[in-house]
């Protein structure tokens, strides 16, 4: 089987997660037609680095719910966590 992936980079407004989601829908329909199974966005694309701002993190949930809405349920959204091991 082969799998295409789609590697997405672009200018992250910050602290503006209905922007950025809007941008990611973008590339995810742009990486369909070119038939990728797969989308890998940078770290922090939804707020950016919060700088402390506890704030945006209490709508995780909300911005994975509304990513899932639009992506349908065949679609999973896998959050990966790299940890500094030195």
């Amino acid at each position: 089987m082969n799998v295409t992936v789609a590697l997405v980079q672009y200018a992250i407004a910050h602290l503006e997660p209905k922007t950025n989601i809007e941008r990611a829908e973008y590339f995810i329909q742009k990486a369909s037609k070119e038939h990728a199974n797969v989308v890998v966005f940078p770290e922090d694309f939804i707020t950016a680095s919060i700088f402390g701002n506890q704030e945006n993190l209490n709508h995780g949930d909300e911005y994975r719910r509304t990513f899932q809405r639009f992506l349908g349920s065949t679609t999973k959204i896998i959050p990966i966590f790299l940890k500094n091991h030195s």
